[in-house]
């Protein structure tokens, strides 16, 4: 079974599953037959989704976090503005 099959179909899978921890907030592996798969998954929005890079996890619970009006944590950090005026406006 190929990773992007894998990917899409791991929730259901009854394969035999080892966790592995990650550096990021609301990421975490499974060792699936041989390959590693990354959820990122936020409780609070009850939203889960797998990966095959951990990185593309952790941003992915940032662009859930931004996307539910919150701030980033793990990779992508918040937009600066000056003072709330854009440029051009006047």
């Amino acid at each position: 079974m190929d990773v992007d099959n894998l990917t899409k179909h791991i929730s259901s899978s009854r394969m035999k599953k080892e966790r592995i921890p990650s550096i990021y907030k609301y990421v975490g592996g499974y060792i699936v037959g041989g390959l590693i798969v990354w959820q990122a998954y936020i409780p609070m929005y009850r939203w889960s989704k797998h990966y095959t890079k951990e990185r593309d996890a952790a941003l992915g619970v940032d662009m859930k976090l931004i996307y539910n009006n919150r701030n980033p944590i793990n990779i992508l950090t918040p937009c600066k503005t000056n003072g709330g005026d854009r440029r051009g406006a006047n």
